[in-house]
């Protein structure tokens, strides 16, 4: 009887692990490569501001955003 507890929660739990990996990647294919000015090596930018893989810059899309200092709160919808 514990050893089907057990195995129904590793079973749980490794759900929850394949279905966050699923969820990371189809974000990551909704991204916009971008080529970083910083280090010219390509990078995906996931929303309206985003920080570099390589060099940890922060890049925006936004003209809007261009020369305000990065904050990850341009991000959130506004209620």
């Amino acid at each position: 009887m514990a050893v089907d507890f057990l195995y129904a929660a590793w079973r749980l739990i490794d759900w929850i692990k394949y279905s966050r990996l699923l969820l990371i990647g189809m974000l990551s294919t909704k991204a916009v490569r971008v080529v970083c000015p910083g280090c010219e090596k390509e990078t995906k930018v996931l929303g309206r501001v985003d920080m570099c893989m390589h060099c940890r810059e922060p890049l925006t899309l936004d003209p809007a955003l261009e020369g305000k200092e990065f904050d990850e709160s341009y991000n959130r919808k506004k209620s």
